[in-house]
C-alpha cells in the first residue's frame, strides 16, 4: 500500500482553487453535438422534466442565452419551417404521409409593427395566430396555408383590418346642437322633464341613484369608461369549442380599430432557415424563428428556481443546460446540447467508468474528461460544437434515464476535482485520452497514431493483473477467405491471403506493424490500424487491444545483442556493420549467424507465423486502443489506496493536475 504524503494533499487543494483556462470552452459552457451530418433531424422533441416551459432565443458567440419568447408549454418540437405534415400518430414529416394526417401550410398572414415579444402575443392569442421572431423584428403569423393564393384570399376576407377602421366616427366631432330646440341662452325649467324621445344634453349628467336599463347596449364603436375593467364572464376567453362569445366579438372589434394603426399586413412564405416550434404531437403552433442563417435557434429550459439544474427528456435521457439547432438551408436540424463544463463532465464519468467504482478512479476519470473536452476541436469547422457523445470523443449521456444515470458518488467526484484538468510543460494537455484496459502495457502514442505527445508515453501495467477485469483475455479466429474478403473491402491489393504476421513491436511489446502476405502482394498497416484492420460488421469479428500473438507467435520476442543478456524487443532503427559499412535493419536481405547457419532478419524481429489450415487464431488482452489512462488499472490502483494525482501521474508522463 503506498501512504498518501501531506506536502502533495497540500499542492492538490492549492490547485483545486484554480479555474480552467481552455481554448474550446467558452464561459464554462461545452457545446455537445447530440444529433448531425446523418443523424440531423426533420423534427426534435424536447420535454422539460422539471421546469415550467421554455424561453425562445439564441446563444451567443460567448455562449450566453439571449431570450426572445418563451412558453409555459412543456412539451414542445422544433421543425424545419415549411410545409410540415403531421401523421395521425403525431410524428412530423416533409414528405405527405398515407393515411390521415394534418398540414401545416408554409403561407401566413403576416402582421407586422410590434415592439416586443409581449405585444405580439397579445395580438396573436386575439386574432388566432402566433408570435414570430423574423430576421430581428417581432411579427404575427396567421394561418398556415398550403399555397400563396389561400392565404391571399384569407386576408382580403378578414375585414376587420379596413372596413370598420373607416365606419368609425371621427373622435373630436360632436352631434350638432339644433338652436331652435335649445337656444344657448336659455335653460330647460328645472320642473320640466325633456320630451322620452330626446335625450339629455351630453354635457348633463342622468340623476344619481340611476342606472340605465338593462337592455340598452353601448354604441360599438365607444370605449368602456375610464377605470373600469370587464368582468370575469367578459374577459375575452375562447370558449371550449373555440367560438368567441358575443363579449368577445365586441371587444376584439374594439381593439381592430385601435390596434391596427401602424400595423402592416402582408402574406408571407417561411423560409428555408426557419424553425416552427409546436406543441408536440399537435398542429398548434407556439412560434417561428428565422435569422437567415445569421443566429441558430435555441431553446432553454425554464426552472422554478433560479438556480436549480435543468433536465430535459431528448431521445430517451435526461439533459441539462439548453439546446441549439442549426440548420443547413433547406436542410435537416442539428441538436445541440448548450452545458455547463462540471454538468458535462457529470454526464460523462459513470458512462466512461462504473458510478459505483472507487471514488479516487472517478476522479481521475473526472480530470481526465475536463482536459479533454477543453481542447477538443475536431469538430468545431464541420459542425460548430467541441464533442460528440460517442466513443470518437466521450461517451455523454446527461443525467440518464431510470435505468442508467449519475451516482452521488460519480457526481461527488466531478464536485471534489471542479476545475482541474492535466496540465503539461505550461500547457492543456488536451489529448488525455483513455481505453478500458491494456493487457498488460500501454503505448506511446507514436506507435498508435503516429504525432508524438511527451505526456504520452508507453510504460508496463502491473495493477490490471491485481483484479478481475471482465473479458480480459480474447480471442478470435478468421480463414484465408475471410481475411481476402476484408481486406479487399477496405482497399488492400494482396490477392488471396497466404500469411499474416506481426512484423513489428513497440518497445513495451505491443504490436505496432502486422503483414499480410497474398497472392497478388504484400501489406503492412501499422499503428491502430493493426487493431481496426481485422474489424468485419459482415463476419461480426474483430481484434479487441494491440497487445497479442497471431497462431501462438507474438510478445516474448526479443533480440540478445551481447553475451550479458541484454536484448531489444524490436529492431527498429538498428544499425549493422557490413562490408559497405553500417546498414539499417529494414528487409529481408540481412543475416545473423546461428548454430544452425544463417537465419534472415527483416528489422521486425518477429519471425513469420504461419497456417497449415488455412486460419489464423488471434489471442490477446486488454481491450482499447492502448493509449493513456487505463481505465481498469485506475479501478486497481484505487482499491490499492492510491489516490487519482497518483494514478494520473503513473499513465501519463510528467503531468500536473491543477
Amino acid at each position: 500500500m503506498k501512504k498518501k504524503l501531506m506536502t502533495l494533499l497540500f499542492v492538490v487543494t492549492f490547485f483545486a482553487l484554480e479555474t480552467v483556462s481552455a481554448s474550446a470552452v467558452e464561459n464554462d459552457m461545452v457545446k455537445v453535438g447530440l444529433r448531425y451530418g446523418s443523424s440531423a433531424m426533420f423534427s426534435a422533441n424536447l420535454e422539460n422534466a422539471v421546469g415550467e416551459g421554455y424561453e425562445f432565443g439564441w446563444f451567443d458567440e460567448d455562449r450566453d442565452f439571449y431570450a426572445v419568447g418563451e412558453t409555459d408549454e412543456i412539451a414542445i418540437s422544433m421543425t424545419a419551417a415549411g410545409t410540415i405534415y403531421m401523421s395521425k400518430d403525431g410524428t412530423y414529416s416533409a414528405d405527405e404521409p398515407s393515411g390521415k394526417h394534418s398540414v401545416l401550410g408554409a403561407w401566413h398572414i403576416q402582421v407586422s409593427g410590434f415592439e416586443d415579444f409581449e405585444e405580439a402575443q397579445d395580438f396573436a392569442w386575439d386574432y388566432d395566430g402566433y408570435p414570430a421572431y423574423i430576421d430581428g423584428e417581432y411579427v404575427v403569423r396567421i394561418g398556415c396555408f398550403e399555397s400563396k393564393a389561400e392565404a391571399k384570399e384569407e386576408l382580403e376576407e378578414l375585414d376587420w383590418l379596413s372596413d370598420e377602421e373607416e365606419e368609425e366616427p371621427p373622435a373630436e366631432e360632436e352631434p350638432p346642437v339644433k338652436e331652435e330646440e335649445l337656444p344657448a341662452e336659455e335653460e330647460p325649467p328645472a320642473e320640466e322633464e325633456p320630451p322620452a324621445e330626446e335625450e339629455p344634453p351630453a354635457e348633463e349628467e342622468p340623476p344619481a341613484g340611476e342606472e340605465p336599463p338593462a337592455e340598452e347596449e353601448p354604441p360599438a364603436g365607444e370605449e368602456p369608461p375610464a377605470g373600469e375593467e370587464p368582468s370575469e364572464e367578459d374577459s375575452g376567453k375562447r370558449e371550449e369549442d373555440g367560438s368567441k362569445s358575443e363579449e368577445e366579438e365586441l371587444e376584439v372589434a374594439t381593439f381592430s380599430r385601435s390596434a391596427m394603426k401602424g400595423l402592416e399586413f402582408s402574406v408571407e412564405k417561411s423560409s428555408s432557415t426557419g424553425i416552427v416550434v409546436t406543441v408536440t404531437r399537435t398542429t398548434e403552433v407556439l412560434f417561428e424563428f428565422d435569422c437567415s442563417g445569421i443566429y441558430d435557434f435555441g431553446v432553454q429550459p425554464m426552472r422554478e428556481k433560479k438556480k436549480e439544474p435543468t433536465a430535459t427528456w431528448f431521445k430517451g435521457y435526461k439533459y441539462p443546460g439548453g439546446f441549439s439547432y442549426p440548420r443547413v438551408t433547406g436542410g435537416d436540424l442539428h441538436v445541440i446540447n448548450v452545458v455547463d463544463l462540471e454538468e458535462y463532465v457529470q454526464g460523462v464519468i459513470p458512462y466512461e467508468m462504473s458510478g459505483s467504482w472507487p471514488i479516487e478512479a472517478l476522479k481521475a476519470q473526472a480530470v481526465c474528461a475536463r482536459s479533454f473536452v477543453c481542447g477538443a476541436t475536431k469538430h468545431a469547422s464541420s459542425y460548430g460544437f467541441d464533442v460528440c457523445t460517442t466513443t470518437c470523443c466521450q461517451t455523454y449521456l446527461g443525467r440518464g434515464n431510470n435505468s442508467r444515470y449519475p451516482t452521488d458518488t460519480s457526481d461527488k467526484a466531478v464536485e471534489k476535482t471542479e476545475g482541474e484538468c492535466l496540465w503539461y510543460d505550461g500547457e492543456l494537455a488536451a489529448d488525455a485520452v483513455y481505453h478500458s484496459s491494456n493487457g498488460g502495457a500501454t503505448s506511446g502514442s507514436y506507435y498508435v497514431w503516429g504525432g508524438k505527445v511527451g505526456y504520452l508515453q508507453g510504460v508496463e501495467d502491473p495493477y490490471e493483473g491485481e483484479i478481475s477485469i471482465p473479458n480480459y483475455e480474447w480471442s478470435v479466429t478468421y480463414s484465408a477467405d475471410e481475411l481476402t474478403y476484408i481486406l479487399k473491402n477496405k482497399g488492400y491489393k494482396v490477392g488471396t491471403v497466404k500469411n499474416v504476421y506481426i512484423s513489428e513491436y513497440t518497445p513495451e511489446g505491443n504490436v505496432y506493424k502486422v503483414t499480410f502476405e497474398g497472392s497478388g502482394g504484400t501489406a503492412t498497416v501499422k499503428g491502430d490500424t493493426c487493431r481496426t484492420v481485422f474489424s468485419s460488421a459482415t463476419y461480426n469479428k474483430s481484434v479487441q487491444s494491440l497487445r497479442y500473438e497471431i497462431n501462438g507467435k507474438g510478445k516474448s520476442v526479443k533480440y540478445y545483442i551481447n553475451d550479458e543478456g541484454d536484448t531489444l524487443s524490436t529492431l527498429e532503427d538498428v544499425y549493422v556493420i557490413t562490408a559497405d559499412g553500417t546498414e539499417r535493419l529494414d528487409g529481408g536481405t540481412l543475416y545473423v549467424l546461428t548454430e544452425d547457419g544463417t537465419t534472415s532478419i527483416d528489422g521486425s524481429g518477429s519471425g513469420k507465423t504461419s497456417s497449415s489450415d488455412g486460419k489464423f487464431t488471434i489471442a490477446g488482452t486488454g481491450w482499447g486502443h492502448n493509449v493513456g489512462l487505463s481505465q481498469y488499472g485506475a479501478k486497481a490502483m484505487a482499491e490499492m489506496d492510491y489516490d487519482y494525482e497518483e494514478i494520473l501521474t503513473f499513465y501519463y508522463t510528467d503531468v500536473k493536475v491543477k
